[in-house]
């Protein structure tokens, strides 16, 4: 399912929190809304995978950088390999939203 793709697109959640101190960055969280609705970082945006997968030129903008979240990691790795193939500039957060409580980010 998953293609090998640039491991400089992986980001670990420290990396994000430090990213988050210094700059506005765009979080895109592909979870499903009642995963969201439990908890999610502030300012981060829900696009769930299956919009991403057929939305995504028209949400998205080829200038901006993403961050992509999701619940372990798993479906942010096949969204950022997917937006990546498609020449977008995106990261995947490693461990997901499930790591967040190790590095005290706000969600």
């Amino acid at each position: 399912m998953f293609t090998d793709f640039d491991e400089n697109k992986h980001i670990t959640n420290q990396e994000l929190l430090g990213l988050m101190s210094k700059v506005k960055i765009n979080i895109l969280d592909v979870r499903e809304l009642y995963e969201y609705n439990i908890c999610h970082i502030p300012g981060s945006i829900l696009i769930p995978i299956n919009k991403v997968l057929i939305d995504y030129s028209t949400v998205l903008n080829k200038e901006e950088t993403y961050y992509i979240i999701c619940h372990t990691g798993q479906r942010s790795y096949y969204i950022t390999d997917y937006l990546t193939k498609k020449g977008y500039n995106v990261f995947n957060i490693m461990g997901g939203i499930s790591d967040n409580e190790k590095y005290n980010i706000p969600y």
